[in-house]
């Protein structure tokens, strides 16, 4: 997905992917639901042609929020994300 879409994705971005795949996509089994955040990451680069080429947690973040429909779900703590449910 770093190749197709051009962007650096950190081992911790991809962890966290796992992590909220596995959270939020509950009709989908590893690794498809981390799969799919990935590549929607990646079009989300590619379709607002950012200059910025590495994703972070941020980046992730907003593109969960878009595939669950929640405007602000996350707050990301170095050691770990904590769940703020607020439409």
């Amino acid at each position: 997905y770093e190749d197709f879409h051009k962007i650096k994705i950190s081992d911790e971005v991809l962890q966290q992917a796992i992590v909220w795949g596995k959270k939020f996509f509950s009709d989908k089994y590893l690794p498809d639901s981390a799969i799919d955040l990935i590549d929607e990451l990646g079009a989300s680069y590619v379709l607002k042609a950012k200059t910025k080429k590495n994703a972070d947690i941020k980046d992730l973040e907003q593109v969960l929020a878009k595939m669950t429909h929640h405007h602000k779900m996350f707050e990301f703590d170095q050691n770990k994300a904590l769940m703020n449910l607020s439409l």
